[in-house]
């Protein structure tokens, strides 16, 4: 449910608490599988549990290679189609629920109840102990001032205040709809540029909408091995505009053949 619902959401809050109900669902399989695989494979133990975590880390690397290109083959592009990816998981997610409905009906009669172990009697075993504070060290090393360091902005005029706030530089990488309206607002401080040796024959431009025009100081450029070359630029100021005695653009015939093809994409 959490993972057919998220994909439809227009609300933020909503779409973490449905992501929240998506990966309970694995939460609670890594505290039953043990318990099922003991139940089932007593003498396959160790093979169970490791296709189990085998086959999570896959499902898990999946996730992070295949929804981008899902979101392009059925959406027509991330910002597009990411409703689409995510979309996508549910079928996998409805088709992984039949076993689970087989072992169910496997399972029908129950087991005799055991003892009752209360929380305390594990928590003072050594055991209980030692994985409290082994699980306790990852909350002592996390750093919690970021709990306490962010925010939802709705648009552009609100990150004037968000840069004067205390806190980290504000990087963004690859978010090329966001971007060129920062640096028309004036409010890019640095632009980093990676050209790498590929020519794919088509693509998105670079600076796609409608901004002014303006100048950029190099401040910084490196080659990589590979031939990778990464420029950083800082915003110079305006471009001025036309000078009244600048002499009158070329309209021969076959600049305005240069012109058309250009605007036609066919230059």
């Amino acid at each position: 449910m959490g993972l057919a619902a998220r994909a439809v959401t227009g609300n933020a809050e909503v779409f973490l608490l449905l992501s929240l109900l998506a990966v309970s669902g694995t939460a609670l399989a890594n505290v039953l599988i043990p318990s099922l695989v003991k139940l089932h494979a007593p003498d396959r133990i160790g093979p169970a549990t490791a296709l189990y975590s085998t086959v999570l880390a896959v499902g898990l690397t999946g996730g992070l290679v295949l929804t981008v290109p899902l979101s392009t083959a059925l959406g027509g592009g991330v910002e597009e189609g990411w409703r689409w990816g995510l979309g996508a998981w549910t079928l996998l997610g409805a088709v992984a629920v039949l076993p689970w409905l087989l072992l169910v009906g496997h399972d029908r009669t129950p087991a005799p109840p055991g003892p009752r172990v209360r929380f305390l009697d594990v928590a003072r075993t050594p055991l209980g102990l030692s994985l409290a504070a082994y699980f306790g060290q990852y909350f002592h090393q996390y750093d919690t001032s970021l709990l306490s360091n962010h925010g939802l902005l709705s648009a552009i005029d609100e990150v004037p205040a968000l840069k004067q706030s205390d806190g980290p530089d504000l990087l963004i990488q690859g978010s090329s709809t966001l971007y060129p309206q920062l640096l028309d607002a004036g409010l890019l401080d640095r632009l980093v540029l990676m050209t790498f040796p590929i020519v794919l024959g088509k693509g998105k431009r670079l600076l796609d909408g409608a901004m002014s025009a303006g100048k950029l100081k190099l401040v910084d450029h490196r080659v990589t091995g590979k031939g990778t070359v990464i420029t950083t630029y800082e915003p110079d100021g305006t471009i001025p505009p036309m000078p009244a005695n600048a002499p009158e653009p070329a309209t021969s015939e076959r600049e305005m053949a240069r012109r058309a093809r250009i605007e036609a994409g066919t230059w």
